[in-house]
Order: structure tokens, then sequence, then C-alpha cells
């Protein structure tokens, strides 16, 4: 597997909006790579690292919440690699996972929240399929092989709420995305915060993408230090409001001005 080269940092302080204290009726994982095949309710009971497969906790079965607990995840940033995936609607919440080629994939339905995703090869949390919500998470410190996805929705009807997404930068000429709606209509796309430290060329604070993506709306959004703010293409439409842009040369691109937007 190709390794990135980006160092794993230690995470300086605790992410999370509520009580970081797993179930004790969980089902404890104390080692990856794990298998989940029964619903039910399962938990990191401690700090873990991947060092053998691609995927550190599979998900086969619908029903299921995986709660870190407050504990870490960390992959090796191998290509291919997942901290967490599942094809079902999955539940996530409460730690870190650091260094996978994907952080977090859920499929229709999905919950990731008070997560920190960091250091990710592509991307820090996919959702593909209708009706997920991401809220409440800081992905952040994008490791790309060549291009960065903070958030990535697909499927329509989601809620991406609340999230701080920072320093998403391509490598070797690729792009950096902080959110990424695509084939996705009527998704809400609200309170989050997304940017770098410092001004990055080739850059989107959030993207609205395909044909299938109507109706969205973007609302009381800001966007710092990105080329491109808030962008509809390739037949993308929604409405913006309340948006706040700081250093973005290309503020708005395309869909409808709902008004409000600085």
């Amino acid at each position: 597997m190709k390794k990135t080269l980006c160092s794993i940092a230690l995470l300086s302080h605790c992410f999370v909006t509520m009580p970081a204290v797993a179930s004790a009726a969980c089902t404890a994982i104390d080692k990856v790579p794990f298998t989940v095949q029964k619903k039910g309710d399962y938990c990191l009971s401690r700090d873990v690292s991947l060092h053998d497969g691609v995927v550190g906790i599979l998900v086969e079965a619908d029903h299921v919440v995986i709660d870190l607990g407050g504990h870490r995840l960390q992959g090796n940033g191998g290509e291919g690699s997942y901290g967490i995936r599942s094809d079902k609607g999955v539940t996530v919440r409460n730690g870190t996972v650091s260094g996978f080629h994907v952080g977090v994939a859920g499929g229709a339905g999905s919950v990731v929240e008070n997560l920190r995703v960091e250091q990710s090869t592509r991307t820090g949390i996919l959702v593909n399929g209708a009706g997920s919500v991401v809220r409440n998470n800081i992905v952040t410190d994008a490791c790309a092989a060549f291009e960065a996805y903070g958030i990535v929705a697909m499927g329509g009807k989601n809620r991406i709420l609340d999230n701080k997404v920072t320093e998403m930068k391509g490598a070797s000429g690729g792009r950096g995305f902080g959110i990424r709606v695509y084939a996705a209509g009527g998704n809400v796309i609200e309170g989050n915060h997304i940017g770098n430290a410092s001004f990055v060329p080739n850059t989107f604070g959030i993207i609205v993408s395909g044909a299938g993506s109507r109706e969205n709306a973007l609302t009381a959004n800001s966007i710092t230090n990105v080329e491109n703010g808030i962008v509809y293409d390739r037949g993308g439409s929604g409405t913006h409001r309340g948006n706040r842009t700081t250093g973005v040369p290309n503020r708005y691109i395309g869909g409808t001005d709902g008004g409000g937007n600085e």
C-alpha cells in the first residue's frame, strides 16, 4: 500500500460537543481491523491503530452505532484505506479518526457527529445515499496524494451542519474542497466554517455539482482564504443566503442569491 509522507500529529485537545463517554451497554472494540456483523451499539475501549488490512472498522449490518468514546482510530495513510466504512446507515460519533485515505464512509441515513477527522489522504467524511446528517465535526489537515475533500455528500436530502473544515489542500496541482455535494438535491448546508489559515489557490469552499444537485440551501456558512467560495457547476443549483466570505477572490459562482451574503 502507498503510504502518505505526512507525519501523524498527536491530538492536542479533545473535540466533542457532547460528553465522550461510551455506553456501558456497548460491545467493546479493543483492536482493529474489526468487522461489525450484527446490529447494536459498539465502542472503542482504547486508542487503536490499523497496521494490517485497509479498513479499520467495517460495518456490514444495519442499525449500528459506533461510539469512539473520545478515543483515537489511527491509520497509516495507505491508499484505499478507510477508518470506518459502511454501505448502510451507520451512526459514528465522539472521537478522532486520523491518517486514512477516507476517514469515515456511510450509506443512506447515516449520522456522523462530534468527530475530529484529520490527515486524510483523500476524503475526511463521505456519505453516499439520501437522508444523512453530518454535524459538529472538525475535518482538518489533509495529507492529499492529489485532491483533498473535507466532506462529500451524494444521494440527496442530506444535512451538513455546523462543521469546521480547514486546511483542505491538494497536492501536485490537485484541488482542495471543503464541502462537495455531488448528484444530490435538496441538501441543507448550514453553519459550517471552511477555510485555511492563509490563502491557498485552487481551492473551493463549497461546491454543488451535477445535474441532479438541485434545490440545495446554503445558509450562514463562513468561508476563508480559498480561491472559490460557493460554486455551482455541471448543472448544480441552489440558493445561498447569509453566507460570509473573507479573503476569497471568487465569492459566488452560479446559483441563486437569496440575500445577506458578504
